[in-house]
């Protein structure tokens, strides 16, 4: 399972974990499967979206991502697995 850590301009920050439910909305959203996505050539933006799902997923309030995105700070992927 994957897990994003997202650290926000203000500061704060949290680890989500992308879910089978995180997987199908980024699948349906891109029209791609999910695992291609990790393949060459990983668009910022998805990666972005991808954490943005992932953090509501978890049941966090959050902005629509165009107002989200604009918070963001930085993103890191912690992986015990192979996503490919």
């Amino acid at each position: 399972m994957i897990t994003l850590t997202v650290k926000h301009k203000d500061g704060t920050e949290g680890s989500f974990p992308v879910w089978p439910s995180t997987e199908v909305a980024f699948e349906r959203h891109y029209k791609i499967p999910y695992r291609k996505a990790f393949q060459d050539d990983f668009p910022q933006e998805q990666a972005y979206f991808l954490a943005w799902l992932a953090q509501r997923d978890s049941g966090s309030d959050i902005k629509p991502f165009d107002e989200w995105i604009k918070t963001l700070a930085d993103i890191a992927v912690e992986t015990n697995e192979n996503p490919i």
